[in-house]
């Protein structure tokens, strides 16, 4: 999907393969799965919910176990390189820009 200044109002939206750019989310259920890459670009959220399913549910898993485990530095880590900004150099067609 293909989207632009568009709104949307509380349906369910399937992100990946989708390019969202200036587009309103207004009481939406966002689903991602991570099958696909998706772009968001200077969109706005409001009152959004987020549902991950199949390899994204998974990763949250992954990342709950470890915590649980007594890995919570390792969580942090990975909580750290999500706060940093992404360098242009770091993105690839496996690792694209998501949001600005």
């Amino acid at each position: 999907m293909i989207a632009i200044k568009r709104t949307f109002r509380g349906i369910p939206i399937h992100l990946d393969g989708g390019t969202f750019i200036n587009c309103k989310f207004e009481k939406c259920e966002l689903i991602y799965s991570a099958t696909r890459p998706v772009h968001i670009s200077g969109s706005t959220f409001s009152n959004c919910k987020c549902r991950f399913l199949g390899p994204a549910r998974l990763t949250l898993d992954f990342m709950r176990g470890l915590y649980t485990a007594g890995f919570a530095g390792l969580v942090e880590q990975a909580f750290d390189q999500i706060r940093k900004p992404a360098s242009a150099a770091a993105r690839t067609r496996d690792n694209p820009k998501i949001f600005n």
